[in-house]
């Protein structure tokens, strides 16, 4: 998942994290070939902040589980 908002620090290290990688389990199950597939980066959107500073987006979540 690729970050749109403020990127952040990757703590003890020299790097700034401008993504987020997402592990997806499939059981036994191959998808059909006119189905929806799923692209290998998602683009995030900003969170809104306003309830909690540690929010995060849904976009990506919500993109996975409508096409599983």
């Amino acid at each position: 998942m690729k970050h749109s908002g403020a990127s952040a620090r990757v703590c003890g290290r020299y790097m700034i994290a401008d993504w987020k990688p997402i592990f997806m389990l499939v059981k036994d199950s191959k998808p059909d070939i006119m189905a929806d597939l799923i692209h290998d980066v998602i683009e995030s959107k900003p969170p809104d902040k306003t309830l909690n500073d540690w929010a995060q987006s849904t976009v990506e979540a919500e993109y996975l589980i409508s096409r599983s």
